[in-house]
């Protein structure tokens, strides 16, 4: 009996540890298990967009802490653009840091 009140226990413990996890905590986890990897991807939209079109895209989860993530964007040949998100306690914040190539 007392075996099974523990194992009770420990499963409502688990239970509750993960009923606890907010999205942004989830989102994190999730983008953190993608750090050192690249995704290339497409303009999907209608309109024109110079900046973009026929160039190839690529985002790279570079830099990895427990509260930034440092992701360069890549149009081409132009790395100029780094996409910043910083974790706080009430939201993620996103910045995009864009140096002149």
């Amino acid at each position: 009996m007392k075996k099974q009140v523990l194992s009770l226990f420990a499963l409502l413990l688990t239970v509750g540890m993960y009923a606890q996890k907010s999205g942004q905590d989830i989102f994190w986890d999730t983008l953190s298990k993608h750090c050192g990897k690249a995704y290339e991807g497409a303009i999907t939209s209608e309109g024109k967009n110079e900046d973009f079109d026929g160039k190839r895209l690529v985002m790279h989860v570079k830099t990895c802490t427990d509260n930034e993530f440092k992701i360069p964007f890549f149009v081409g040949d132009d790395k100029s653009r780094t996409w910043v998100l910083t974790k706080y306690e009430d939201g993620i914040l996103l910045k995009h840091d864009h140096r002149n190539p």
